[in-house]
């Protein structure tokens, strides 16, 4: 079961899911690779996770450098997932 919201950020609305416990993705609304069977989610906006999320963004935009305190479990193929993973690895504030 995917669960979802809308979270407002500095850089616009967008729309994550979660399952299990762990943020599964993240997508700005109207972008192009915006998942096509969305509408089938649970709209869930109280979900723990999302409620984490809100307030790490809150701060990462607020310039304090946070550390995940919730998993991550991105749905991508393997390729996706190990760039995400090296991505992980960039301390905050760098390129």
């Amino acid at each position: 079961m995917i669960l979802t919201c809308t979270i407002e950020t500095p850089l616009g609305a967008a729309t994550v899911s979660a399952e299990n416990e762990a943020l599964t993705g993240l997508w700005f609304v109207g972008q192009k690779y915006y998942p096509s069977k969305s509408n089938t989610w649970i709209y869930k906006p109280d979900y723990p996770v999302f409620e984490l999320l809100r307030n790490w963004l809150f701060d990462y935009f607020s310039g304090k450098n946070n550390i995940l305190n919730f998993r991550l479990d991105p749905k991508g193929t393997l390729f996706k997932k190990a760039v995400w993973d090296i991505l992980l690895e960039i301390p905050y504030g760098q390129i």
